[in-house]
């Protein structure tokens, strides 16, 4: 095979386009000239490649910087075939993308995004105290409505007695309302030792807290403690920690 002739060849032995004895003819070239081989597994590697949309767009992006930027250009005669330039790029783009891409799970912000959705509240509150009431009421309806910023003085108002259920509400608020400042210390709390009702759901919450906030190390390791404890939150506990 002519040096000249030799990209146009294995181009059309790539795309399919040969004829059944150009085919054979080729392939008994292959069998007897590694190098040649080593061109059209090249090629077909990029080919499997390109089978991954995220790296076709990675690669078209390159492509296009590298047309902005003007690649500098070699003399004619030792100009490299059209494809050893392609394959260039291509290698640069794959390289790129397989290095800049974030692994499963590595922005915490999207996988507290993913995983947090506010815990569910009761529509309703009774109370024998008719002040009480109306408090515990107006809070909740202000958290069952997404008005979070109202909800949060509202459950800090109702605030420093037995019941650790204006606490949990108060730190889901703040949350809610992107204050992760102020939900943190609360959570610590209530994830605490002390048995009460909101413990469990208090300790996975603070999880995500601290995933919110940048301390992977910290949500890790409450993570793995919710799941060997087992229980409601033991599940989408093993899940994120599968995609940290």
């Amino acid at each position: 095979m002519k040096e000249e002739n030799r990209p146009t060849e294995l181009q059309r032995y790539l795309d399919g386009e040969m004829s059944p004895e150009e085919r054979a003819a080729f392939e008994a070239r292959l069998a007897a000239d590694p190098e040649l081989q080593a061109e059209v597994d090249l090629h077909q590697e990029l080919d499997t490649v390109l089978a991954d949309e995220a790296v076709l767009d990675f690669s078209a992006l390159v492509a296009e910087v590298v047309g902005a930027e003007g690649a500098p250009q070699a003399p004619p005669r030792t100009r490299r075939p059209v494809w050893a330039i392609a394959a260039a790029i291509l290698l640069l783009a794959v390289v790129g993308f397989f290095v800049l891409r974030p692994g499963p799970g590595a922005d915490p912000d999207q996988l507290f995004a993913e995983y947090f959705s506010p815990y569910e509240a009761p529509a309703t509150f009774r109370s024998d105290d008719s002040t009480l009431n109306a408090q515990y009421q107006s809070a909740f309806d202000a958290y069952n409505a997404g008005d979070f910023e109202v909800a949060l003085p509202a459950f800090d108002a109702l605030r420093g007695g037995e019941s650790t259920m204006p606490d949990f509400y108060y730190a889901l608020s703040a949350l809610s309302a992107n204050k992760s400042d102020l939900a943190l210390p609360v959570l610590r709390e209530l994830a605490g030792d002390t048995p009460h009702v909101y413990r469990s759901q208090s300790r996975w919450y603070l999880a995500l807290t601290l995933l919110e906030r940048g301390e992977t190390d910290e949500a890790t390791e409450r993570l793995e403690a919710i799941v060997e404890d087992g229980g409601k939150f033991a599940e989408p506990a093993q899940a994120l920690l599968d995609e940290l």
